[in-house]
């Protein structure tokens, strides 16, 4: 078990978010039940004071997991490590972890997902005095309450299954996956040639899609909306892959270490925290810009501020995709300035 104050700050402030969750998922059922917006009854009044309070909570849960997830980043991958013999980075802790330390991380990014979404979505639906997509935003908040139920429970159990007495050897996990020199050269039994194509590729069409939806001020049709949404969910895992297993050699300095946690060590300038942080954007803010719009598309003044907000997420993806191609590409051209060839030769 991890006793560190941080991972026990960590716990203290899910369990919190998890509270304020769980009050306003008891609100979202009986709206998305019994929900009249045309009502002025005595029971609709009522309901809709409670709506208002399970506003605040459900945002006071989201500002609350978000940082509990940041603690989360920085004690695997920074402050953990310490803890366990052996290991050097956030790739020990999760060998430490077993089998639990596999999915935590992924539950309480989808579960961050869903709060933001459902923020957006609320902010638009104040748009309008008769705040149409209540029922929708309700249904958000009891999708949000299982995940955080299974991320709660999963983060707990990987800190139970770390043994801070038993070594571990996280290297050999990063060096063990290669029995030849030609599976080092492929990811998922493709070149390396072809990730870096894809990649280059899914970066200029997401450029252009985003730039496209930016002149566009009004498109009922969304076509430019899906276009960066499908590009973006497909960008994502290509450049994590392209990153770790390729880009990253150039800030190590050496060869196929491909080790997403040693990005967030301060040895290495902490590079990850932004790097992952622009993939977090765009994960987020490509589908917003279709899925928003989409939302509202049957109220006028709320699509129309819909649209405006699609324009922004395409802005924020823009912006995430100059500064995650300036880190991941920069160091790879000083490279080759400084030495004449590139790392593999």
């Amino acid at each position: 078990m991890i006793w560190h104050p941080l991972f026990l700050t960590t716990l203290i402030v899910q369990t919190s978010g998890f509270l304020f969750l769980v009050t306003a998922a008891l609100t979202a059922f009986r709206i998305v039940v019994g929900w009249k917006s045309a009502s002025a009854d005595r029971e609709q009044l009522t309901l809709e004071i409670k709506a208002e309070s399970a506003v605040l909570q459900t945002r006071w849960a989201l500002g609350l997991y978000l940082f509990s997830n940041i603690l989360l980043i920085i004690g695997t991958t920074n402050v953990y490590p310490d803890l366990i013999p052996g290991a050097m980075c956030g790739t020990g802790v999760m060998q430490a972890m077993n089998k639990a330390g596999s999915g935590f991380l992924i539950l309480n990014g989808i579960l961050l997902t869903i709060l933001l979404y459902w923020n957006n979505l609320e902010i638009l639906n104040r748009k309008q005095t008769d705040v149409p997509l209540t029922v929708l935003s309700a249904r958000l908040i009891l999708l949000a309450l299982p995940v955080a139920v299974l991320a709660f429970g999963r983060t707990l159990l990987a800190a139970i299954g770390v043994d801070v007495h038993q070594p571990v050897d996280c290297c050999a996990v990063v060096y063990d996956q290669f029995r030849t020199i030609g599976e080092a050269h492929q990811i998922s039994g493709l070149p390396d040639r072809f990730w870096l194509s894809a990649w280059v590729i899914l970066s200029l069409l997401m450029t252009w899609a985003a730039v496209q939806l930016r002149r566009r001020h009004h498109d009922p049709l969304l076509k430019w909306n899906a276009f960066l949404s499908v590009v973006s969910v497909l960008w994502v895992p290509v450049a994590a892959v392209t990153l770790v297993n390729i880009l990253s050699a150039y800030h190590y300095g050496v060869l196929q270490h491909q080790c997403p946690w040693c990005l967030f060590l301060l040895q290495h300038g902490a590079v990850g925290f932004l790097l992952f942080g622009c993939l977090a954007v765009v994960v987020i803010e490509g589908p917003a810009a279709f899925l928003l719009p989409a939302a509202g598309r049957k109220t006028p003044l709320v699509f129309a501020t819909a649209l405006d907000r699609g324009q922004a997420a395409a802005g924020r993806v823009l912006t995430a995709l100059a500064v995650f191609v300036m880190l991941s590409a920069l160091p790879p051209l000083l490279w080759r300035i400084r030495f004449g060839v590139w790392i593999g030769g």
